[in-house]
């Protein structure tokens, strides 16, 4: 008995839709690891008020 290869078309929208996922989550990752250096370097600053 040989196996099928089943192939289900995908609609259009579908690969539109996980290249934005995609693009929005590297676009927030970069803000977070933008962020915590930002909040690194404020946490090293010494006071120069008394």
């Amino acid at each position: 008995m040989a196996h099928e290869t089943l192939s289900v078309a995908r609609p259009r929208w579908l690969g539109i839709a996980r290249t934005a996922w995609v693009v929005l989550a590297a676009a927030e990752l970069i803000v977070f690891l933008a962020s915590v250096r930002a909040y690194w370097l404020q946490l090293n600053t010494t006071c120069a008020d008394p």
